[in-house]
């Protein structure tokens, strides 16, 4: 009798659901029955919200880490150098930047035109 529900339940639905996840980049889904058939969707983690000046907005730690790397390699770079590089907007890299000043990790020494990068902790 169990192999009756296998074939009804595991119809065309059950491959298409599989190649949207696929085709999308999320995990596959988990399939089990427990007197109905039960369908699970992993989610990744959500991304981090930080409140600065007044805003919320979502970083992502890895933007930080690769702002972190370029800036050690080549500190006087401008952020719009920085955008162009990692492919974010400008927007983007002045948020990760201001929340690595915020947490200590990062500060700008001299003019904000002409000055340089500096590396703390």
């Amino acid at each position: 009798m169990r192999d009756w529900f296998a074939v009804v339940f595991w119809g065309r639905g059950i491959d298409l659901i599989r190649n949207a996840c696929k085709e999308s980049g999320s995990p596959a889904p988990l399939f089990r029955w427990d007197n109905c058939l039960w369908v699970e969707f992993p989610f990744p983690a959500e991304p981090k919200k930080e409140t600065i000046g007044g805003t919320t907005q979502e970083t992502s730690v890895q933007t930080s880490v690769q702002i972190l790397q370029m800036l050690q390699a080549t500190p006087d770079m401008t952020m719009a150098d920085l955008a162009a590089q990692l492919g974010k907007t400008l927007r983007a890299v002045e948020m990760a930047c201001a929340k690595l000043t915020k947490n200590g990790k990062l500060r700008i020494v001299g003019p904000r035109k002409g000055g340089h990068w500096e590396m703390l902790k």
